[in-house]
């Protein structure tokens, strides 16, 4: 019942929307809904690994638009998460991301936020062009889903951040995690 109410919430939010081309997407068999663009699609494996290489990199799922500058992805990690500690381990977290950073990395938010009933780690930032790799602006949520780590991340090129950053903030805003 739960999981019906937050689908049809999620479906008003996308008729009310700025961006009305955002529809209700379920992830890990239904635990996560959020709102995503109609024209997404699904990556395939083969387009997964040409673009992010070695197997421990990629996500396990990535929607995009046709050429692939924007990008949904999300992972579902091994890694445990309580959410009883999670500001402390977003500490922990922050340093190891701000160490690990390339020069020239902007950052826009770090921080943890309540929303939509559950706490979440927000990291925002724009990442420098580097070899072929334009520069490109990220947002990141991660949260606790069954004690495990799962991040979810909006990617833009930064040519195509002013039509695409604010969809991108109304996806993550849209996030629902089911108890």
């Amino acid at each position: 019942m739960k999981k019906i109410v937050i689908t049809l919430f999620l479906s008003m939010l996308s008729v009310m929307s700025s961006a009305s081309d955002l529809g209700p997407v379920e992830m890990l068999d239904g635990k996560v809904l959020m709102l995503t663009p109609y024209k997404f699609k699904e990556m395939s494996d083969e387009q997964i690994k040409a673009h992010f290489g070695s197997k421990s990199q990629r996500p396990d799922e990535v929607l995009s638009n046709e050429s692939g500058d924007v990008m949904l992805m999300y992972s579902y990690t091994q890694d445990p998460i309580s959410s009883k500690y999670f500001r402390y381990q977003h500490r922990s977290l922050s340093k190891k991301v701000h160490k690990g950073m390339p020069p020239g990395s902007k950052w826009i938010r770090d921080q943890v936020i309540e929303q939509n009933g559950n706490d979440f780690i927000v990291m925002e930032f724009i990442l420098p062009t580097i070899g072929n790799r334009m520069s490109q602006h990220l947002i990141v949520y991660g949260a606790s889903v069954n004690e495990r780590f799962l991040t979810i991340h909006f990617t833009t090129s930064i040519e195509l951040a002013d039509e695409w950053l604010p969809k991108g903030k109304e996806m993550m805003e849209s996030i629902f995690i089911l108890k």
